[in-house]
């Protein structure tokens, strides 16, 4: 009797988890720096995310500055990327290549770095603060335990 008393206890023990879990509604950053970026085990596009944060004034606010960031990132790599693929194309070509604008092309995807690294790091900050700021919702949990009556020893589940 007292081994299979014993064996019931071990299993109520079983049974415990944490009264909290967290939402399966949260960002999860993927192993290469944070990225890829998934939702519910699917790749999130930048859309996407900006739909996510629309009910997170905080994230909302963080992921326009990185928006702010990429566009005028991507508006200096591709400039500089066109200007210095220009002047290597017509030196290539046997042209007179312009060096000036070679130079300034790399001067601008110089600039186009840290754009690009600051979008990155307020866009996992984003996320940072979105996960933070989700609920959290009590699981339903299963309790055995063993109560005593008028009858003897008997099971009592709650769920």
């Amino acid at each position: 009797m007292s081994l299979g008393v014993l064996l019931l206890c071990f299993l109520s023990l079983s049974f415990a988890q944490s009264d909290v879990l967290p939402m399966n509604d949260s960002i999860t950053l993927g192993s290469q720096n944070g990225y890829p970026l998934k939702y519910q085990g699917e790749v999130v596009t930048m859309k996407k995310l900006g739909e996510l944060f629309a009910d997170n004034p905080a994230a909302n606010l963080e992921f326009d500055a990185a928006k702010t960031n990429q566009t005028f990132g991507m508006i200096f790599a591709y400039s500089g990327g066109f200007m210095l693929g220009w002047t290597l194309g017509t030196a290539i070509g046997g042209g007179d290549p312009n060096w000036a604008l070679a130079g300034a092309g790399a001067a601008c995807i110089i600039i186009a770095i840290p754009l690009a690294t600051a979008a990155k790091k307020r866009t996992l900050q984003a996320v940072e603060l979105y996960n933070a700021g989700l609920s959290q919702v009590e699981a339903s949990r299963l309790q055995l335990n063993i109560a005593g009556g008028k009858d003897g020893l008997g099971l009592v589940l709650r769920f």
